[in-house]
This record gives C-alpha cells, structure tokens and sequence, in this order.
C-alpha cells in the first residue's frame, strides 16, 4: 500500500472518530426544550437561583398541571423536631401560543415526614392542603405563579426572587427548561397510592 492511500485512510478513521465524540458529547449535555410535550416532566438548572432547589412541572393536558415545588435533599431537612416537607401541586394555566401563564388556581399538598426513614419509605405524618388564596402574593414560589415562554426558540420559566426590601423589591430572571427522567403522578389520588399515612399502618 502507497505511503499515499495510508496517509487518506488516516484521516478518515480520525475525521470519524472525531465525528462521533462530537455526537456523543453533544447528546450527553441537558437538552434545552424546543418544545413542550404533555406528560412530559420539565426542570431547570438549580444554581439559576441559590436560594431553592429546583422544582418540577408536567403538563397534563391543555388547561391543567401537576409540579414537584422546590425538591430538596430530604437529609438536609432533618433536625432537632424538624420535618421534611413534599410539596405537590395540582394547577390551571392557560397558554396563548408561546406564553403560557401560571396564574390560574392551584391546590398545594404538604406532605410531612417525622424522619428519614418514614421518608425512604414513603410513609408520611400528616398532609396540610393549601389553596392560591390562602397563600401570600410575595411568598408564590416557582410554577405556583410565573409565566413559560418561548424565548430565542427555547421554552424558559421566569424565575422571581424577592429582596429584603420595605417595599418589597423582586428580581426576575429567565432560565431554560429541559426534560428530566423525574416522575410525577398525574393527580393527588395518584400519588396517595404511593404513600401510606403512619397512623393507618399502627
């Protein structure tokens, strides 16, 4: 074989190899969405805001969804007395193309777990039920209010974040979602089925 023909074989196999480490790092980055899917559950990246970690929404249908609020690592939630709390919403929302407003109703369950092992398995204190209403404006947390919009081809939630100001001052920010592999049951009875309250099992 020619010194040429190895030379052009070469950089073949290299262009190739190249190729598809590209491929391959390409679809291991968070794929920001350009689209929303129902079913579909979406996030964001958690250091667009240091104060909370991220929360989860899905879209059940064209008027309706369900959200995972502010998800935290339950073993940082545990102390003297302390309880862990899983908060799952159940809200409208009306979209207009690509604007989608969260400011519709919501019912929010608080689930409380004594421990981290009531936690791990799935077996809960009590639930308190929240309704928009009963809810100050300034403390609305993420997908409980905000707006998702198509920005630069990409879905982002507007994030708020409020100073300790008299008045109260926010600061708002926009940041792409991207699916995740987290799972949300479609409605409360949904999620009961995966739980057990601690008194019915004594």
């Amino acid at each position: 074989m020619s010194r040429k023909w190895r030379v052009a074989i070469f950089t073949g196999v290299a262009i190739l190899i190249l190729s598809s480490v590209a491929v391959i790092v390409a679809f291991s980055k968070p794929q920001k969405s350009k689209k929303l899917d129902l079913n579909q559950v979406y996030t964001y990246d958690k250091d667009v805001d240091k104060t909370i970690a991220p929360s989860y929404i899905k879209f059940i249908d064209n008027t309706h969804f369900v959200a995972i609020l502010g998800l935290n690592n339950p073993k940082e939630s545990f102390g003297d007395g302390e309880y862990y709390s899983y908060n799952y919403l159940e809200g409208t929302y009306e979209r207009d193309k690509d604007e989608i407003s969260l400011s519709g109703d919501f019912k929010q369950y608080v689930f409380k777990f004594p421990t981290i092992d009531a936690w791990n398995k799935k077996k809960y204190e009590k639930i308190g039920v929240l309704s928009k209403n009963e809810i100050q404006a300034d403390q609305l947390a993420s997908f409980q209010r905000g707006k998702i919009e198509k920005r630069n081809g990409v879905w982002q939630f507007q994030w708020r974040t409020k100073n300790n100001t008299e008045p109260v001052k926010y600061n708002y920010g926009w940041v792409k979602l991207k699916k995740s592999k987290k799972k949300i049951p479609d409605s409360i009875d949904d999620l009961l089925k995966e739980y057990k309250k601690i008194s019915d099992e004594e």
